[in-house]
């Protein structure tokens, strides 16, 4: 009878020592095995044992510059037409999920300058 509440004992502490398993943390794991990206698209988990903050990447593989004359610029020099002008680039996303996740929505912050030529 003692060594049965001696297993009971150790069975508690060992239980006490794992970190318990949000429901916010279950929900993203499921989304993520289920999520299906494309070559273009990365992510990192900077700590892998905590899913609800990581980033994305996204490398564009579409679209080149192409170099055209625009008739309304009367000028000396071609106007250059950027078809598909994020091509080349990489665009990092950070991603900061609440542990009331799916209710409340994810923090999304791209971590750098996107700029954009004006026309």
């Amino acid at each position: 009878m003692i060594k049965i509440w001696s297993m009971k004992k150790n069975e508690d502490q060992a239980a006490k020592k794992k970190p318990k398993t949000s429901a916010a943390q279950i929900r993203v794991q499921k989304d993520l095995t289920e999520l299906d990206l494309p070559s273009t698209m990365k992510t990192n988990f900077p700590d892998p044992t905590d899913l609800l903050n990581f980033t994305l990447t996204i490398t564009p593989d579409e679209g080149q510059p192409v170099t055209k004359y625009a008739p309304k610029f009367q000028s000396r020099s071609d106007f250059v037409l950027f078809a598909g002008m994020y091509k080349g680039g990489a665009f990092n996303f950070s991603f900061a999920i609440n542990t009331n996740y799916p209710h409340d929505p994810p923090k999304v912050k791209c971590t750098q300058t996107v700029r954009l030529a004006c026309l």
